[in-house]
């Protein structure tokens, strides 16, 4: 039994007491109430705190339940329902007059376009798609269509020609396998049968080993960019006559990863000396073999995004989420760090932290579709601001900043108010409760970014990096070793930064492990993502 209950059934055996002691029989036909104006005013009072006591133990069971329906309504929405956030501005004009309230006597507030809660509408195409030119990097096949027959048939001249109509289509030959055979040709003296001349092979990452560099650089790209597991490629080369087995390809694999790892360190030591450096993190699940029963156990990728000067992507694969993970990847790490509220962070400098808004966000947004309306406030409030964002992403740091003060401030500080006064009285377990305490918790880390102009309202860029590990997670289930994540890791972060900087990433890989492995000591410098430059065609 439940405390509230403990506490309501007591009332009523009190209560029960008292009507006995005073002539009220239980299942009598005939109420008799006591004569004593006393005992009569006693008997009230425990009449009303058992109704009182029944009243409070009805509204918790119906915050429970609300709260139990609200679960289950967003557990149905994350599993059936659709995953954007957008919410049409149109939804959200009844909360238009405060904000435009705020902006009244400001000066140009006139001429600051459209209001605030609406935008202008999008431009439809008309007509079709249109079609693409093909690149003309792909060679063309020429396939000549002449008449049968090329002479008049009215004076027998023969025809001329007068011009051609020329159409394109994209053709699809399937990937071929090439069988490479190194002939090293040897000579001597037959003379004086001294000394033996022979052919230089070109060194490469392995010693005599199966695997061109191109067909390391497929895997890798197959797995890391396609998201295609290594059970599926082998299926797939299979088809081709090609059988390699999965522990093959992943001693491939793992040897490409050792090699590129002197890349994935020095991108690691530059990131530290970013100004704003975005972290976040997500579960990969690996084969732990020394476990006695569970063999299954929960890692994590933790990824880190540079900044403009740094433009790399260094994904760190560790075996837990405590916070001596990044206290470890970090050290040295002197900048702003950007993340969501995870309290793994905390241990940095709180003045040089922020918290993503979008994270903030979300939780007003369920409240929303939990039908509160109160929560459209604050998605008018985040409208306002990331439209403020949009306006001012291309303009210089000292104008972003600039702007972010005038408009963007004010609009927090409105925010700000509603929140503390709303806190007083929803409660704090519904779930508008929970994002307003989720906000105010965090608020100074939420509106840090208005006070320099290089830094970002919320850690979408790092989320967007780390969205496809989630496919290649959910296709692979889990990693086949410790080793294996790190692996995963190092070729993540060659991958990543590739799409990130416009790189080829298997022209890049292709590349970068042939001139590793024809000269170990190249200047890595060189061939980080964004300072390498293609070999020249030989």
């Amino acid at each position: 039994m439940k405390v509230g209950e403990t506490s309501m059934q007591a009332t009523k055996d009190k209560c029960d007491q008292d009507l006995h002691e005073n002539g009220v029989q239980e299942g009598s036909e005939e109420l008799v109430l006591p004569d004593d104006l006393k005992e009569c005013h006693t008997l009230i009072v425990a009449l009303r705190d058992l109704l009182l006591e029944k009243d409070s133990l009805l509204s918790s069971r119906e915050a429970d339940l609300q709260r139990l329906k609200n679960h289950l309504q967003d557990l149905l929405r994350s599993k059936y329902g659709r995953m954007t956030e957008k919410i049409h501005p149109d939804q959200l004009v009844i909360f238009a007059k405060d904000l435009l309230d705020r902006q009244a006597g400001q000066p140009g507030s006139s001429d600051q376009g459209p209001s605030p809660l609406t935008s202008p509408g999008k431009q439809h195409k008309h007509g079709g798609g249109g079609r693409n030119p093909l690149p003309e990097s792909i060679l063309p096949i020429d396939k000549d269509y002449y008449p049968d027959i090329q002479i008049c048939s009215c004076c027998g001249k023969e025809l001329t020609e007068i011009g051609v109509e020329i159409t394109e289509q994209l053709d699809y030959v399937p990937a071929n396998f090439k069988r490479i055979r190194h002939i090293v040709h040897k000579f001597s003296c037959q003379g004086c049968h001294k000394g033996v001349q022979e052919g230089k092979k070109p060194e490469q990452i392995h010693s005599g080993g199966m695997p061109t560099e191109g067909v390391l650089a497929q895997l890798i790209t197959a797995k890391h960019v396609d998201h295609s597991p290594l059970e599926r490629q082998c299926n797939t080369y299979a088809r081709q006559g090609v059988h390699l087995s999965v522990s093959t390809m992943g001693r491939w694999m793992r040897m490409s990863a050792e090699a590129m790892r002197p890349i994935v360190e020095r991108m690691h030591k530059l990131v530290l000396l970013c100004k704003l450096l975005e972290a976040d993190e997500s579960p990969f699940d690996f084969l732990d073999k020394k476990r006695p029963l569970k063999k299954i156990k929960q890692g994590y990728f933790w990824a880190y995004y540079g900044d403009d000067d740094y433009p790399y992507v260094v994904f760190d694969f560790q075996v837990d989420r405590s916070k001596e993970r990044p206290m470890k990847f970090l050290t040295g790490f002197d900048g702003y760090l950007l993340t969501d509220g995870y309290g793994g962070y905390l241990w940095y400098d709180q003045a040089k932290s922020l918290n993503c808004n979008v994270h903030c966000r979300r939780y007003f947004e369920k409240a929303k579709k939990a039908n509160n309306k109160e929560a459209g406030f604050a998605l008018a409030i985040y409208q306002k601001l990331y439209e403020i964002e949009d306006r001012i992403r291309d303009l210089p740091e000292e104008q972003r900043l600039k702007i972010r003060q005038e408009e963007a401030v004010p609009l927090l500080e409105k925010f700000h108010a509603w929140l503390v006064e709303k806190k007083r009285t929803e409660p704090p377990k519904t779930l508008l409760g929970i994002a307003i305490n989720y906000a105010l918790e965090r608020w100074e880390k939420l509106i840090r970014y208005t006070t320099s102009g290089f830094l970002k309202i919320d850690t979408n860029l790092v989320e967007n990096s780390i969205r496809p590990h989630a496919i290649t997670r959910k296709n692979c289930l889990f990693a086949g070793s410790e080793d294996g994540g790190e692996t995963a890791a190092i070729h993540a972060s060659i991958v990543n930064t590739c799409k990130r900087l416009g790189i080829n990433p298997f022209e890049y890989i292709k590349d970068v492990l042939t001139r590793l492995g024809a000269n170990p000591t190249s200047d890595i410098d060189e061939l980080i993502p964004g300072r390498w430059k293609p070999a020249p065609p030989s």
